[in-house]
Order: structure tokens, then C-alpha cells, then sequence
């Protein structure tokens, strides 16, 4: 339980940089281009090296969500922050990664590492999704918040995320044609 809500915290923490990197980029990014050089027009207070740690905060959140979730409202909201989270990590490296070139090493790279990220976030959600009926119409409401907030970003990476989370954007149907069988 204390790792649990140590999770939380830190998750809360770092959505909170990376909601304000990605505010001062949208507001100076351009304005910034003009003074500086172009390595300096954007606020990236968080490597993306980071993304293993911001990894196992998700999978601690997801893992223990049936069985804390019931204990306080912190515990019940920490579902939503995970989200907000993976949200606010793919959008922060997708900018990170735009800053480079579609064909550079450095684009390829980031890009690989939002990919490996999802390719482990995944199958905690469909763990959770396969939990109980409650949690996965919990999970299907912050999962497309996600879409939909991707979507409206005009997330680049949403196409190649779509084959990867397509078992649990259907995981509920199967279930309900199973049970009907």
C-alpha cells in the first residue's frame, strides 16, 4: 500500500512537469526559435531515458488498482492519473521526437522508446480490463479519454499504436460473445 500511493505521488509530480513543459513549449516554443537556438526553444525537464521509471510507476498503479482502489479516494483516482500520464508522456515525446527530422537516428529513437513504452503499459491494461466487468468499463472510459485526447493532438504515433491496443479496445466484446456462447 505504501508503494501504492508513493506511485501516485510521483505519478501526480510528473504530470505536473510535464503538463507545464509542454505549456511553455506551446506558448514560446516559436517565439523562443527567434532568440535561441533551436536546442534551447524547448522545455524538456524530463529525459526520455525516464521512461522505464515512468514505466514501472504504471505498472505499479495498474497492478494494484483492483485491490487499493477501494481503500480511500486517492486510491480510487490513481486509475485517472496513470492515464493523464501516459497521455502526457506520449504527447511530450512525441514533440521531443518532432523536433528532429522524420528520417533522423534521434526521431527513431524516441519514437522507439514511446512504442517500447505502450508494449509494456498494454498488457496491464488488458489485465485489468480482463479483472472485472466494473473495472473494465472503468478502463474503457480512461482508455478513450486517451484516443480522444490523442486524436485531438493530432498524435503522429496513434497509427502505430492502434494494432497494439486493438485486444483492448475489443477485449470487452470477446468477453460479452463468450459469456453469450
Amino acid at each position: 500500500p505504501r508503494e501504492f500511493v508513493d506511485c501516485v505521488g510521483h505519478i501526480r509530480l510528473l504530470s505536473w512537469l510535464l503538463l507545464g513543459s509542454l505549456t511553455h513549449t506551446a506558448l514560446h516554443g516559436a517565439a523562443t526559435s527567434n532568440i535561441h537556438s533551436t536546442s534551447h526553444c524547448h522545455c524538456l525537464p524530463i529525459p526520455q531515458e525516464a521512461s522505464c521509471h515512468i514505466t514501472d510507476h504504471v505498472q505499479v498503479i495498474m497492478a494494484g488498482f483492483a485491490e487499493q482502489s477501494k481503500t480511500s479516494v486517492l486510491h480510487m483516482s490513481s486509475l485517472f492519473h496513470a492515464f493523464l500520464l501516459c497521455q502526457l508522456w506520449t504527447v511530450y515525446l512525441e514533440q521531443s521526437a518532432s523536433n528532429n527530422l522524420p528520417s533522423s537516428e534521434a526521431h527513431t529513437i524516441t519514437m522507439g522508446i514511446l512504442l517500447d513504452f505502450w508494449g509494456k503499459i498494454t498488457p496491464c491494461i488488458l489485465q485489468l480490463v480482463a479483472h472485472s466487468k466494473v473495472l473494465a468499463e472503468m478502463v474503457n472510459l480512461h482508455f478513450l479519454s486517451l484516443l480522444e485526447a490523442l486524436l485531438e493532438c493530432n498524435s503522429t504515433i496513434l497509427s502505430k499504436l492502434l494494432p497494439l491496443w486493438s485486444p483492448v479496445l475489443f477485449a470487452h466484446h470477446i468477453q460479452v460473445h463468450l459469456h453469450s456462447l
